[in-house]
């Protein structure tokens, strides 16, 4: 009834008496995996950021197998823009499912975030070809292919006003 209570305040935007409801539920029993999993959701989405993600962690403490905690806790390390943390917990995910084409268009986002372009274009590549229906991937790629093709574009333009003025200069 408690879980009820807490899903309702939730969804009329009550986030402070959920909150409070899921923790009323944590002490009643401690180890309510679903309590700790919303209780996690709702910190992160507050931008509790360390809270949730203990909570994230503490489902998986109780329920190592609650595949959604391991999805959300990637997302909550990416959303709390600990980008190495969701990095580490899609590829661990990416393992057992190798052709998950969510988890790699993850990996694509979180590798252009960090710069790493190569890799973000080798793993939407991998997206595309597990979901060839994965429009999100496709679009990004075409804006990394894109923004790729323009950069070495103008870095051969400054290679050539380079080339231009060593002439001038002789």
């Amino acid at each position: 009834m408690y879980f009820k209570l807490a899903s309702a305040y939730y969804d009329e935007e009550m986030t402070h008496d959920a909150i409070d409801m899921y923790k009323k539920i944590i002490e009643i029993e401690p180890n309510h995996v679903e309590a700790h999993y919303e209780l996690g959701l709702v910190y992160v989405e507050e931008g509790l950021c360390d809270d949730g993600i203990g909570e994230l962690k503490k489902v998986l403490e109780i329920d190592p197998k609650y595949e959604d905690a391991y999805y959300s806790l990637g997302d909550a390390y990416y959303d709390c823009n600990r980008k190495d943390d969701a990095l580490k917990v899609w590829k661990t995910l990416l393992k057992d499912n190798p052709e998950d084409s969510i988890f790699h268009y993850n990996l694509g986002v979180i590798y252009r975030d960090k710069g790493q372009f190569k890799n973000a274009i080798l793993e939407l590549q991998k997206a595309i070809a597990s979901d060839p229906n994965n429009d999100h991937a496709k679009k990004l790629l075409q804006q990394l292919t894109t923004k790729k093709q323009r950069v070495k574009s103008t870095g051969d333009i400054k290679k050539n006003k380079k080339k231009a003025e060593k002439k001038n200069t002789k």
